[in-house]
């Protein structure tokens, strides 16, 4: 990749990144002014939060097929980084939810 195209995809990466979406990217804390439930969402209920906490043990599978996965195809250490990296962002945004619908849940008195 020469300079030229690095550029045009820095380019696309900012244009990606609109303004009214920066208030949902976080670095290892949770953004409070990111809410995964609407404040009026009667719905919720303790099967939602049963759910929620069943959704976060998928991390076990995912960690079994990387370990199956660096041992039988090779991978890099660029590729198994890469792979971290993206199961850390998407278990940070299943702990959020998580805990979004328990804080819901304890503010309507249903815990």
């Amino acid at each position: 990749m020469n300079s030229d195209e690095f550029n045009k995809s820095i380019d696309e990466e900012e244009d990606f990144l609109k303004e009214e979406d920066l208030d949902k990217v976080y670095y290892g804390v949770p953004n409070p002014n990111f809410n995964f439930i609407q404040p009026n969402d009667e719905e919720i209920d303790m099967f939602d939060l049963e759910q929620a906490i069943l959704d976060n043990w998928h991390i076990v599978d995912d960690l079994k097929l990387l370990s199956e996965s660096i041992l039988e195809k090779d991978l890099t250490k660029d590729q198994i980084s890469n792979i971290l990296i993206g199961l850390e962002e998407l278990y940070k945004l299943k702990f959020e939810k998580t805990i979004a619908i328990f804080e819901a849940l304890v503010s309507k008195g249903k815990i």
